[in-house]
């Protein structure tokens, strides 16, 4: 049953985006169905169009940061990422994968910076030890 009513969600979305190609929920929600099936250039192709029918485009935005975090392209999310926190500067999952993408980039100062802002943010217990974790890591590092 599962897998048939995942099946007519797809076929419901594709019916709604033929009739309005610009709808945002369908097109994120064609982007996680993707993404789930580890299509992930496919699904990054509908965040890239749900974020660009958007002018304050978080939710599609944040999907393809995760597209860029898992695809190893960490320019891209680093400047989507930033650019997210310049609209919403009270997200600390948006603080924390820049910190993460920061340290990927071997910009540990600027890394530093995004996860003390993540810290100061966070109201998530399970983000809260993830950014006590990579802060335990990279003083051992520098230690």
């Amino acid at each position: 049953l599962g897998d048939n009513d995942v099946n007519l969600d797809e076929l419901e979305c594709e019916d709604i985006l033929k009739r309005d190609p610009n709808n945002e929920q369908a097109l994120i929600h064609m982007g996680k169905r993707y993404k789930s099936m580890g299509l992930i250039h496919k699904a990054e192709e509908y965040f890239k169009r749900a974020a660009a029918v958007n002018p304050n485009p978080i939710i599609s935005a944040r999907h393809l940061a995760d597209i860029y975090l898992a695809t190893r392209d960490y320019m891209a999310a680093f400047d989507l990422l930033e650019a997210l926190t310049k609209m919403d500067q009270e997200n600390a999952y948006l603080f924390y994968n820049l910190g993460i993408v920061c340290l990927q980039l071997d910009k540990d100062k600027k890394a530093f910076v995004y996860l003390k802002k993540a810290r100061e943010k966070c109201k998530d217990k399970n983000l809260m030890q993830k950014i006590r974790r990579i802060a335990k890591i990279q003083s051992q590092k520098e230690s």
